[in-house]
């Protein structure tokens, strides 16, 4: 199958094609000076690579161009780095191509990472114990780090944390999904910056896939 990334006037609903062709586009993150995207592409009997392009599709460069896998395309708060997904191990590499440089090297999956946006960490979706955990990391740019045990806890409970995405204000939010053995609920969730509780901001009748939030966090 293939799949294009579109873009859409907000004002006059018109759409129109940032990438074309026969290659599967996907999980698109904007720049924070909104001038370029990062999006995966796989081709046909290839692996998903992590390519950046200006914000209107032009001058595509695949800056991952290996056999592995990639995913979750994340920029820095300062739009200097990328970070990305393969497997267990997280990478951070230069937007402008360069060799990927290894940020954690996990004994456990990595499903989803967001970046703060004062550049000081990145939190990370991780299985710990049966249940998916969120986890920190200090933000350098200096890397390689490569090793595990340096990441600390952002927050644990018995039931799953995914998907983290950070507000401008310091906000992180996630999506909670309901213990194994439970009714997979799935609510949208608020931890407020130097907060320790999170704070449900829908039921858990209400199943949420999935997400974003405004820049300035309200």
């Amino acid at each position: 199958p293939y799949a294009e990334l579109r873009g859409v006037d907000l004002k006059t609903k018109t759409q129109h094609p940032i990438t074309s062709g026969q290659a599967l586009d996907a999980s698109p993150a904007v720049s924070p000076d909104r001038t370029r995207i990062a999006f995966l592409r796989k081709l046909p009997g290839g692996p998903f690579n992590v390519l950046v392009a200006d914000a209107d599709g032009e001058n595509a460069t695949n800056i991952t161009p290996d056999t592995l896998a990639e995913s979750e395309p994340a920029w820095s708060h300062d739009g200097s780095k990328l970070f990305f997904i393969q497997g267990n191990r997280l990478f951070m590499v230069d937007p402008d191509g360069g060799q990927p440089r290894l940020f954690l090297a996990s004994p456990f999956p990595i499903h989803s990472i967001a970046v703060s946006g004062d550049g000081k960490f990145i939190v990370f979706s991780t299985p710990r114990n049966d249940q998916y955990d969120l986890y920190q990391l200090p933000l350098t740019t200096s890397g390689p780090l490569g090793i595990a045990g340096i990441e600390s806890p952002r927050y644990q409970s018995p039931d799953n944390e995914i998907e983290p995405q950070f507000a401008g204000n310091g906000d992180l939010f996630y999506i909670k999904v309901g213990r194994k053995g439970e009714a997979r609920w799935r609510t949208f969730v608020r931890l407020k910056g130097g907060a320790v509780v999170p704070v449900p901001m829908t039921p858990t009748s209400l199943p949420v896939m999935s997400f974003v939030v405004a820049p300035d966090g309200n």
